[in-house]
């Protein structure tokens, strides 16, 4: 259909040629699609007056951009799909819009290319007592998200020198926060320098954009913490802990967020010997829409919160259900029953009792 426009499954189409194709039904807007297109497409459309179809009390007026996904239910002898509208630039941010582009037809090679392209400067003054840190290539993809995406307000948990923290912060467009959470208050590698180090070091006029808590698990001091719109874990890999920090964030992550994941690929390196399989799980079992990096194996990746994020909660303890690498200490759990009695109502907190292995009331 020349009518439209193709950028791998968006199609965009302007007002002068889009008003022939949807076609108003009594269950609602319909377009007309050919047969050829992608599962899932993204409509994309630019208009100064609404078409005639399309109802105006569904958009502010003057509206400049729809973005609307048209649902593929796996029959393609339908010529037509529902056009339901995703986000509009009058009434949403474009930061809204960008994660619902993203969510539906990322690029993982473009954002990796963008990431590369903001991190010369940090790479060219890296510390040289900074070690165990994320890739190169990885580092492009993190801050190719986060860039895409214009995440204001992010957690990071598993800090370490703090490099993924400042590769995070480069991407930001000198504005947003990030939070860092770490159980160490020194470096793992080199305790002679605080975690976190990193931000100081290359970043003194930044410090204000950065907090760092430490001593305590993420589920002991979320409540320190206000709305997250990107959440990075790379704290311990051994199953469960990557599912615990996730449903430690999940009070405070928004409707729509991203959680990036590292070291998905980790437990198939020959000498872990099959081990710290905790991001390969949550990746690899997630339910809804991810995207990770090009590399292969991969090591980095991130999983969408399309829902309400405490939807997740039953998949996220079905995958506390598989067998542990590595069991809580009494007290850590103790930390965590608390934790999901402040945040959690009754049924969930049973939910979360059983897959952790506790009676405890």
């Amino acid at each position: 259909m020349s009518a439209f426009a193709r950028q791998g499954n968006i199609y965009i189409a302007s007002s002068e040629n889009i008003r022939q194709y949807i076609t108003k039904t009594p269950n609602g807007n319909k377009i007309k699609v050919p047969k050829n297109w992608e599962a899932d497409p993204i409509l994309v459309y630019q208009f100064g007056d609404f078409p005639p179809t399309i109802p105006a009390d569904h958009h502010p007026d003057n509206c400049r951009l729809i973005v609307a996904r048209l649902p593929y239910n796996g029959d393609r002898n339908e010529d037509f799909l529902t056009c339901a509208p995703l986000c509009s630039s009058h009434n949403k941010s474009t930061r809204n819009m960008s994660s619902n582009l993203l969510s539906v037809a990322p690029n993982a090679e473009d954002l990796e290319r963008e990431g590369q392209s903001l991190l010369g400067q940090m790479y060219a003054r890296q510390p040289d007592w900074v070690g165990g840190a994320i890739s190169k290539y990885d580092a492009g993809f993190l801050a190719g998200l986060v860039r895409h995406l214009d995440a204001r307000r992010i957690v990071e948990v598993g800090v370490a020198s703090g490099w993924s923290s400042g590769v995070m912060i480069a991407a930001q467009k000198g504005v947003g926060h990030v939070t860092g959470i770490d159980l160490s208050p020194t470096y793992y590698l080199d305790p002679s320098h605080p975690t976190g180090a990193v931000v100081s070091e290359l970043f003194p006029d930044q410090a204000h954009r950065f907090t760092l808590l430490t001593g305590a698990c993420a589920f002991e001091i979320v409540g320190q913490i206000g709305s997250v719109d990107f959440a990075f874990i790379d704290g311990h890999h051994k199953h469960p802990w990557a599912a615990l920090d996730l449903i430690s964030l999940l009070p405070r992550l928004e409707r729509g967020a991203w959680v990036g994941l590292h070291d998905l690929s980790l437990c198939h390196k020959p000498e872990q010997n099959h081990s710290n399989r905790g991001p390969f799980y949550l990746y690899y079992m997630w339910p809804g829409r991810k995207l990770r990096s090009t590399q292969e194996p991969t090591m980095i990746g991130a999983i969408h919160l399309e829902e309400e994020p405490m939807d997740y909660l039953p998949f996220l303890c079905e995958i506390l259900h598989t067998p542990w690498e590595l069991d809580l200490t009494p007290e850590q759990k103790a930390a965590f029953l608390a934790f999901t009695k402040a945040h959690f109502d009754a049924t969930q907190q049973s939910m979360l009792r059983q897959a952790i292995g506790s009676s405890q009331e």
